[in-house]
């Protein structure tokens, strides 16, 4: 269902595409830290088994809003 800049569907679309955007970014951030003050190659895998999978789901939810996003001409 595609809608208007005006519809009530067009903010909620663009209200759950930053705010899925934004905590893949917070999430990043997190990453990046802990990545950067790992020192040895146990607290690498760390990292990544901390924040690897909520990287992914974030990351297969920002790609499906972002596809019916443009499937709607947004």
């Amino acid at each position: 269902m595609c809608v208007a800049p005006d519809s009530q569907f067009f903010w909620i679309g663009l209200g759950l595409l930053v705010s899925v955007g934004l905590l893949c970014l917070y999430t990043l951030r997190q990453f990046v830290r802990q990545v950067a003050k790992a020192k040895t190659p146990e607290a690498w895998v760390e990292a990544l088994h901390d924040h690897g999978a909520p990287l992914t789901i974030n990351g297969l939810w920002f790609l499906v809003i972002t596809i019916a996003a443009k499937a709607c001409g947004f």
